[in-house]
């Protein structure tokens, strides 16, 4: 139950973080939603993808960095 409260706080926080950026409106549907279609999102644009890789990435103690959503050296660096 803890990981859920800790989940939804930093999914929460990176879209606070992101959409406060950039004009694009993202929500916790479109990043759990968010699957690979082949072809890296470009890296100044938010990605609910690249928000949930970084959140994944983390979780696994592997830090990527701010939680943006666009695709910068930490990101690729840590993959």
């Amino acid at each position: 139950m803890r990981n859920m409260h800790v989940l939804s706080f930093t999914l929460m926080l990176a879209l606070s973080i992101s959409t406060a950026h950039g004009s694009q409106r993202l929500d916790p549907q479109a990043v759990e939603k968010a699957t690979f279609s082949g072809k890296l999102p470009a890296g100044d644009h938010t990605s609910p993808l690249l928000i949930k890789v970084e959140v994944l990435l983390d979780r696994l103690h592997i830090s990527p960095g701010e939680i943006d959503g666009k695709l910068g050296e930490n990101v690729k660096n840590s993959m």
